[in-house]
């Protein structure tokens, strides 16, 4: 797979596994601790990242970062599908095929593109699930393509909304 479609899903599969921000995500350090079996992994912000949420509130603690279980452990075997779909399993094969690019970095995702040094925004990450989610619906019926329509914040929400009621309106064909 390309590392264009690595690096989006990755991103996107973290994006819901978290339920963050698009700019916390955009802040995440290369360096995540893990368990020795990665069963585990702890995301924290670069130092000096401040969240939207500390910005606008007052008292508003700071963003400290994830931690996040791989499905592995609580997919059964005959679930393949639901394997690839594992944000630690995307994480690693990410940082595996970035390892080279990376050099003194301190952000986990970089730019795909050939050459591009500097860092990615905060507005790139949107733009990558909205490529993402655009891809994944290459013959949508009519409610899935209205998600094209929707910025990061509103997926986020959306997510959020479908995870706590256990329902998803929209089925990839």
């Amino acid at each position: 797979m390309e590392l264009k479609w690595i690096t989006l899903k990755t991103v996107f599969l973290l994006l819901l596994a978290s339920g963050s921000r698009r700019g916390e995500i955009h802040s995440l350090s290369s360096e995540v601790d893990h368990t020795a079996d990665w069963k585990e992994v702890t995301f924290k912000p670069k130092p000096g990242f401040v969240s939207k949420t500390e910005l606008r509130s007052k008292g508003a603690s700071a963003f400290e970062g994830f931690t996040l279980r791989a499905l592995s452990s609580v997919v059964g075997p005959d679930l393949p599908a639901d394997r690839s779909l594992c944000p630690i399993r995307a994480l690693k094969v990410y940082r595996s095929r970035t390892k080279e690019l990376r050099g003194d970095r301190e952000l986990l995702f970089l730019s795909y593109k050939p050459g591009h040094t500097t860092d990615i925004k905060k507005n790139t990450v949107s733009g990558w699930v909205q490529k993402l989610i655009k891809r994944a619906y290459k013959h949508p019926n009519a409610k899935a393509c209205e998600l094209c329509n929707y910025n990061t914040r509103d997926i986020r929400g959306m997510a959020a909304s479908w995870a706590s009621r256990g329902t998803f309106p929209w089925r990839v064909s």
